[in-house]
């Protein structure tokens, strides 16, 4: 069972190949993190197709990946962000991020992550391109958010469209079987980790 250990997406497909396994099961790479040229090779990959050359809607793709990756937030926490979550005056940029904790009608805890120059760049460029009614940064519409409160049944819905988007716009890349978005909480972590610093801290 050796393949059920965690390994970068290189590592995972090497040890699928010694132990001839099929590298196409999905489920192989359920414990499978991006190392840090993996990462910058997604990153280049997902910014040449989806922002540089695609649709508005891959634009948004891009943004909300580029956010995850730089901030390891859940999927759902992505779908959630609200334009004024954004802190872009202040000396040290900032998003606040809503967190639920279990099922049922928790009120949302915020938690302020830094933003680095480079995400608070992209997310000025792409604030500017939203209409300025647009609420929710990485959704396509604000019809989650109902009376300024977010509706949990239509949130799982933004988020699984979120996922459903990630993948078909992966499938025959070489990202297609990382193509979920908890890989970039696992990938963050491993970095944050791998440079010495609190991981307790890191994943509060």
């Amino acid at each position: 069972q050796n393949w059920e250990e965690w390994e970068s997406l290189s590592q995972k497909i090497a040890t699928l190949n010694r132990l001839g396994m099929p590298l196409d099961n999905r489920e192989y790479y359920s414990k499978v993190f991006l190392d840090e040229n993996e990462l910058c090779r997604f990153i280049a990959f997902a910014r040449e197709n989806f922002w540089n050359r695609g649709s508005f809607a891959l634009r948004r793709l891009f943004a909300a990946l580029f956010f995850a990756t730089h901030t390891g937030v859940r999927r759902s926490e992505i779908a959630r962000v609200h334009r004024n979550d954004v802190d872009l005056t202040s000396p040290e940029p900032s998003v606040r991020v809503g967190l639920r904790k279990g099922r049922g009608n928790y009120e949302l805890k915020f938690h302020k992550v830094p933003l680095h120059d480079h995400l608070a760049d992209l997310l000025a460029e792409w604030m500017c391109e939203l209409p300025a009614n647009k609420c929710l940064l990485f959704t396509p519409t604000d019809s989650m958010l109902i009376n300024g409160k977010i509706d949990q049944t239509k949130e799982r819905t933004a988020a699984d469209n979120l996922g459903m988007q990630l993948t078909r716009n992966l499938a025959g890349t070489e990202f297609q079987f990382t193509s979920g978005w908890h890989i970039h909480r696992h990938s963050l972590l491993t970095l944050i980790g791998s440079m010495g610093h609190d991981l307790d801290t890191a994943m509060a």
